[in-house]
């Protein structure tokens, strides 16, 4: 796309302001680097906090009848479902970067649980659906990019954002369920 920018940008003769573009894309690009990584920064700390004060293991033991229930297999107090509820809790703050550690540990141990080592687990694929539709009770990262954007209140979406999430993540659910009993009466 850049060799294609500054092509088009040759061959009508306005080089100079696709010059000017991409210098100032670039000075944009590193502010919001910049911005993002205060409140991500932040939100990581607090996830590390609430870990070393054993809060995820409470939040574990608070969403374990439920995940037990959607995850088959998965026993109260093993490692996974801890992993499991940090990336669930983490999701709710809108910190995605943050779940990523507790996901992809969750995805290690679902895998070591899983006789085919080739193919995705139910558990493995509920997960990864629960986890890209996760309700986010609040939307830190777009609030954040909001704010540097000039938003007065950059937290009034959280209506909104905790609406749609809870719709994407119930269907999710749903069509991982049916499609997954789909495969085994299938097999």
């Amino acid at each position: 796309m850049i060799l294609l920018a500054i092509g088009c940008g040759f061959l009508t003769g306005r080089l100079e302001e696709v010059n000017k573009s991409v210098l100032t894309g670039t000075s944009q690009a590193v502010q919001l680097l910049i911005g993002l990584m205060g409140g991500i920064c932040f939100w990581n700390g607090i996830m590390t906090i609430a870990k070393d004060a054993g809060l995820t293991k409470k939040l574990a033991n608070l969403f374990s009848p439920l995940l037990r229930l959607l995850f088959h297999g998965i026993n109260k107090g093993d490692q996974v479902l801890e992993n499991i509820s940090m990336n669930i809790t983490a999701n709710l703050m809108g910190l995605g970067n943050a779940a990523t550690p507790s996901g992809i540990q969750a995805m290690k141990l679902l895998q070591q649980a899983n006789p085919d080592k080739k193919t995705a687990s139910q558990n493995m694929i509920l997960f990864v659906v629960m986890n890209t539709a996760a309700i986010q009770l609040i939307p830190t990262t777009i609030a954040v990019l909001r704010s540097s954007h000039g938003a007065a209140n950059p937290f009034d979406l959280i209506l909104a954002t905790l609406l749609c999430s809870i719709t994407s993540l119930f269907g999710a659910i749903l069509m991982a369920k049916l499609l997954g009993r789909r495969k085994r009466h299938a097999d």
